[in-house]
This record gives structure tokens, sequence and C-alpha cells, in this order.
């Protein structure tokens, strides 16, 4: 735990700045694995489904009363514990209308008040309560950890102190001081819930729980397997400070790919490592993209679900779709070659894309970086908004991974786009670099690329489809479209998507604990920033 005091924070952690919600769903085509690998590893204690900060208060508060009032090493018996409760904590707090967003049970403890009278019979509200949603975060940012009967256990580091000062508000109200001695609460009143909910909103000791919680966060003396994610956060705050805002996902990604960005050397293997997650979102969204307008197609040249439709008649189609959006490719400051797309091969696009990117500055990176439009972000939204037309994204995808990874693949191939299982996964070393080359080599006109892309990602979806289909008891088949000899047909309807990064959800977290205010940085945010540069440069 740090020993300096933090400068003065909010009133309190307020539960939940809203998060945007974007399109998920499964992983039909394997390709946000790998970005999901990188970004795991360059971000931890936090997950899509983890909103609330404060959560990881209530849940260590939780785990301390449980083990100081010695009940049972027992999951069955603490899980009822927790659940009734968090069961109470829901009720207190919209009794007391307190910010609610991001309390797990909200909404059924929402008419459970609405149904019943003066007193209230607890049950869990959640079929995955917030102990458990909030398991990982707990133990990763060390203020619990895993045991293995289940009960969780508590750092004296710094789980204790933050579980401490909530004990010093909650044992004032009657519900708070029965948990805090470890009480399986059944029956409660209403006004006794007011109590409860009204002290955990109130900004007793609050300046000292935010600092509790970013000490676990941010740590000022950071393990090693903390320093990619003090890192991160720091690159969010030290972006919020050249920005004067809160800063978005898309301000943060034009940072960590600008090639004349100020972060300082301390962050660099992490801005590299979020360079590669870019790249491999790419080319997921791109291939997703790709995959949703094969649908699409089917759609229209096979109305009758039940019925297939020649894929050369497919292919032909979203041939002509995607020749129709060439135009749009100047958006990403690529100088289209004279004539129609017809007579454009690969090698026009390649050395285009080569020109946009000339003026790489590396300074000691591993990724190469240029200024201009030419960028992943840039081709995922053009991707996404062209419907049929959307495969015209795939050869720049993958030409621009090539070019990025370039001196990834040539210093340190091991490493090169998580590409462990590269061919099945389309790694840049070993499927993206050698295939470009040959098309390359073999003089292949655009839009042959194009047609060949999107066979590839159809194969790709299918070999991913019946593999999980193998794997999974009961099998499940996946699909979104099903192949026979020259003939498809569609299965389901399919909208691709983008892997979840979860910087949206660390820029929404540091926001609760007070660091990020609507002009940047707050007070607090600055001396937690300048800490966290000195930890990571003291790491080096």
């Amino acid at each position: 735990m740090a020993e300096e005091s933090l400068a003065q924070g909010p009133t309190h952690p307020f539960w939940l700045d809203p998060v945007e919600p974007k399109s998920r769903g499964l992983d039909l085509l394997g390709l946000r694995r790998p970005a999901q690998t990188i970004g795991s590893s360059l971000l931890d204690g936090i997950t899509t489904a983890t909103p609330a900060v404060r959560n990881l208060s209530l849940r260590t508060w939780l785990c301390w009363s449980y083990i100081n009032a010695r009940r049972p090493d027992d999951w069955g018996e603490f899980r009822q514990f927790s659940a009734h409760a968090e069961a109470a904590f829901a009720l207190g707090i919209h009794l007391a209308a307190v910010d609610a967003q991001g309390v797990v049970g909200i909404d059924e403890a929402t008419r459970v008040v609405k149904r019943e009278t003066s007193e209230i019979v607890l049950e869990p509200y959640a079929a995955q309560i917030a102990m458990q949603i909030y398991a990982n975060p707990s133990d990763q940012v060390c203020l619990t950890f895993p045991r293995d009967s289940g009960v969780p256990g508590i750092t004296e580091e710094r789980g204790v102190e933050l579980a401490q000062l909530l004990q010093g508000v909650l044992r004032d109200s009657r519900i708070g001081y029965a948990i805090g001695r470890g009480e399986t609460l059944h029956k409660v009143h209403r006004d006794e819930l007011f109590e409860f909910g009204t002290l955990f909103g109130s900004t007793l000791n609050a300046e000292q729980e935010n600092a509790c919680l970013i000490d676990a966060i941010l740590p000022s003396s950071p393990q090693p397997s903390e320093v990619p994610r003090l890192a991160t956060y720091a690159m969010l705050l030290a972006v919020a400070d050249k920005l004067g805002r809160a800063p978005k996902e898309d301000d943060f990604f034009q940072e960590i790919i600008d090639p004349t960005s100020t972060l300082p050397s301390s962050v660099l293997g992490q801005r590299d490592g979020w360079a590669r997650y870019l790249i491999r979102d790419c080319l997921a969204v791109c291939h997703e993209a790709t995959l949703a307008a094969v649908v699409l197609g089917i759609d229209q040249l096979q109305p009758d679900p039940a019925s297939t439709v020649d894929k050369r008649e497919i292919l032909a189609w979203l041939v002509s779709e995607s020749a129709a959006e060439a135009e749009s490719l100047r958006k990403l400051g690529l100088q289209l070659p004279a004539g129609g797309i017809e007579t454009w091969d690969i090698g026009h696009i390649a050395d285009s894309l080569r020109s946009a990117t000339d003026g790489d500055d590396s300074n000691g990176s591993l990724v190469n970086r240029w200024s201009g439009p030419t960028h992943e972000w840039a081709i995922e939204q053009l991707a996404r908004s062209l419907g049929a037309g959307a495969p015209i994204c795939l050869p720049i995808a993958w030409l621009l991974a090539k070019r990025r990874a370039e001196r990834l693949i040539r210093e340190c191939p091991t490493n090169a786009l998580g590409s462990r299982a590269g061919w099945p996964r389309i790694g840049a070393k070993e499927v993206i670099a050698p295939q470009l080359a040959q098309l390359l080599d073999e003089n292949w006109s655009f839009l042959e690329v194009v047609q060949w892309l999107i066979q590839r990602t159809v194969d790709q979806h299918l070999r991913i489809a019946w593999s999980r289909l193998k794997a999974e008891h009961p099998p499940r088949d996946v699909a979104a479209i099903t192949s026979d000899g020259q003939r498809w047909c569609k299965r389901r309807s399919y909208s691709g998507g983008r892997t979840d990064s979860r910087i949206p959800q660390a820029i929404s977290w540091l926001s609760q604990l007070g660091l990020l205010e609507d002009h940047g940085l707050s007070v607090n945010g600055r001396h937690v920033l300048e800490r966290s540069m000195q930890a990571l440069s003291s790491t080096q």
C-alpha cells in the first residue's frame, strides 16, 4: 500500500459512468481470440461485465466480514451469505435513491420493493452475483486471492484496509452490523434497508476508499505482473491530459499508433502491445464484415431460407458490390490507380499503401508507425459501413497488417501479432506475409484478391464452426452458413462486430474514481499520472 497521501478526490467513487455498448456475440471466425489474448496481457483487473468499480469495495468487505466471523470454510455457505448480503445492498441502494447503475440485481430489487411491504425476505437477485462476477478483477488487483475451498482470502497489503474502511461506516446500521459479524440475513425491514443504503451512499471515508481502490488498480509499487495494467491506465490519463477532456476509445488508439506521440519510453512495450491488438482487431472486423456480406448476398440471391445458391453467383455479386465502393478507399489516404477498378492489380494497391505509410520513425519500437489516415481504426469504420461492399477492405487490412508487422516478423517472429496458432488464426508471419508475397509475385488483379479473400473468410468460418461442433458436448452448430460442394445455404442471420478492448470500461473506472473530469485530469488524476509514470520508470 502506498504510504503517501493522495490529493483531494471526489466526494465518493460513484457507481457508473455509462459505457456505450458495442456489437459482441460469438467469435464465429476465431479471429478475435488473438486480439483478446493480447488485450488480456495488457489490461487485467477489469472485464466487460464489471462496469462499477465500487463493487470491488463491496466484495472485499463481504470477504473480510465472513472470514473475520470465522464462518465455515465452505463455498456454498459463503455464497449464500454473499448473495443475501448483496440482495440487502441492492434493496437499500434502491430505497435510499442512490445511483444504482452497475449494482448487480438492482432490477429484481426494484420489483421486490414495489411488491413487498414492511418486511422483505432476502434471496439472490441474480444468477451470477457480484461476488462471482468481480472475482477475477478483485484477485488480479490484489484485494483478494482465490483459495481451494472457494472462499476467497483477503490480502493484508490492500484488502484489509479497504474492508475496514467500509466496516467503520456500515456498522452504524443494523444490517451493516449484522453482515460485518458474518450473519446470513433472511428477513429485513424496509427502514433498515433504507438506513443501510443511505450509509453505503454516504461520503464518510469516501476519500480514503477512493485512495485504496486507486492504490490497488494503479499501484505506486507495482508487482511485475501489474506493470502492463499500470502502463495502460497511465497512458489513458496521459491522453486525457493531452486532449483536455476525458478520452474515448478511438482517442487512445490514435495515440497508440501516432509516430509523434510524446508518451515516455517507459510505456513503449505496452504501447506496441496495444498496436498489435489493434492490428489483430482490424483483421477480425474486416473478416467478420465480409462474412456478414456473404450472408446478405445469400439473402439477396435466394430469399428462401431452405434453399441453396451457387457460391459463384454470390462471389460475383459481392465482387460487383465491392467494386462499386472503390472510391471509398480514398478515405484511407490511398492514391487509386488510373482507370477502373477492373484494371487494378494487387501490386498497384500495395504500392499506394506503401506510399501512404512512408515516413516511419520507430524510435526503438517493433511496430511501424506513420502519420495520415491510413490506419486500422479508419479501415474498421469503413468496413462496418459498407454492407455488401465490405470485402473491398480486406486486401487493405492484410496489406496494412504486413506493413505494421514488418519489423516484428523480422526481429521478433515468435510474437508477431498473436500468431502462436498462426495458420488457423490467419497469423501475420504464417499466413498474411507469405500469401501476399505469392499474390504479388503472381500479379493477381485486385478484384481476384477480393474474391479469394471472401472464399478464405467462408472457409475460416466453416473450419471454426466444425471444430466447435466436434468439441462441444452436447454438439452445437454455430455456423451462419453451410457449404455443399459449390452451393451455400444460410443457416442464421449474422452481423459482424469487433473485439471489446475493455478500454471504455477502464476509462469509466478512471472517471468513477475521480481521476478524470470533463476538462481532462482532476487534481488527483494529475498526481496519480505523475506517480504512475515514476513507478513505471523505476521498473525499467
